[in-house]
C-alpha cells in the first residue's frame, strides 16, 4: 500500500502555523496592536453598516489591557488585542474590500459572506498570509479570482459561490489544503453562482457546455442571416420578373 507523501508535509505545515501564530500573539509589539486598531477602524469607516453593528468598534472606553467585545471579532483571549477572526457574516455591509484588511497581519479566518460588497477580489493573500479560511460567497464582487490567492500557504477554506466572478479557476487552488486536520472546501459548492467562471471543478474552459451553447447561437445567427438573405433575394426577383412581365406586355 503507498503511503501518502502529503500528510506529513500537511502536518508540517500546521505545526509550523500555530508556531507563527502563537508567536505574534504572545508577543505583540506596541506597533502590531496599533495595526490591529488600524485595521478595525479602517474597515468600519470604508464600509456602509446600515445595521450599525460596527458601531461599537470605535468604544472610547477601550483601554490598552482590556478588550472590547466588538462585533464579530475574535480575539487571541479575553485580553489580548491580537485578532484573529473576523466575521462579518449578515451585517448588511456595503463597498469594496477595505484597504485597511492589510493591517491585521495575524487574521486567521475572514468570514465577509451575506453581505452587499462589490468590486474586484483583491490580492488578500499578500496582506493575511496565514488565512485558513476565507468566505466572500453571497456577494456582488465581479472580475477574477486573483491567481494570487495561493499565496495564503495554510488556506484550507474558500467559499466564493454566488457572486459575479468570471474567466479561469486558477489551477493552482485544487491543490491547496495544507491543513490536513480540517475540511478542506474547494469543491462546486466553492464556485457555483458565477456564471461567468470556468475551469476545475466546474466545467472546462472551452469545453463541451462552452461549445454547445456558443454553437448554438452561432447555428441560429447564422440561420436567420441566411432566411433573411432569401427573402430579399425573393423579393427582388418578384419585383424584377414583375418589371419585364408589365414591359413585354407593353
Amino acid at each position: 500500500m503507498m503511503r501518502n507523501s502529503s500528510a506529513p508535509n500537511g502536518y508540517s505545515n500546521l505545526v509550523l502555523f500555530f508556531l507563527h501564530i502563537s508567536f505574534l500573539c504572545m508577543h505583540p509589539s506596541e506597533s502590531v496592536i496599533e495595526d490591529d486598531e488600524r485595521c478595525l477602524r479602517g474597515i468600519k469607516e470604508s464600509l456602509q453598516d446600515p445595521q450599525g453593528k460596527l458601531d461599537w468598534w470605535t468604544n472610547p472606553n477601550c483601554s490598552a489591557d482590556y478588550t472590547c467585545s466588538f462585533a464579530g471579532v475574535r480575539w487571541w483571549d479575553e485580553t489580548e488585542r491580537r485578532v484573529l477572526g473576523l466575521n462579518l457574516s449578515g451585517f448588511e455591509l456595503s463597498g469594496t474590500l477595505p484597504d485597511s484588511l492589510k493591517y491585521c497581519g495575524s487574521l486567521v479566518d475572514l468570514d465577509l459572506s451575506n453581505n452587499q460588497l462589490f468590486g474586484s477580489i483583491t490580492d488578500i493573500c499578500s496582506w493575511l498570509p496565514y488565512l485558513v479560511y476565507i468566505d466572500l460567497s453571497n456577494n456582488l464582487f465581479s472580475g477574477s479570482i486573483p491567481p494570487q490567492i495561493v499565496n495564503c500557504n495554510y488556506l484550507n477554506g474558500l467559499m466564493l459561490a454566488n457572486n459575479r466572478l468570471s474567466g479561469n479557476i486558477p489551477d493552482q487552488i485544487s491543490s491547496m489544503g495544507s491543513i490536513p486536520v480540517m475540511t478542506n472546501v474547494f469543491g462546486t459548492e466553492a464556485y457555483e453562482g458565477n456564471n461567468g467562471l470556468c475551469g476545475l471543478p466546474l466545467e472546462e474552459c472551452g469545453g463541451e457546455e462552452f461549445c454547445h451553447k456558443y454553437c448554438c447561437w452561432c447555428f441560429w445567427c447564422g440561420y436567420g442571416v441566411v432566411l433573411w438573405i432569401w427573402v430579399v433575394v425573393a423579393v427582388l426577383r418578384g419585383i424584377w420578373y414583375g418589371e419585364v412581365r408589365r414591359a413585354w406586355c407593353w
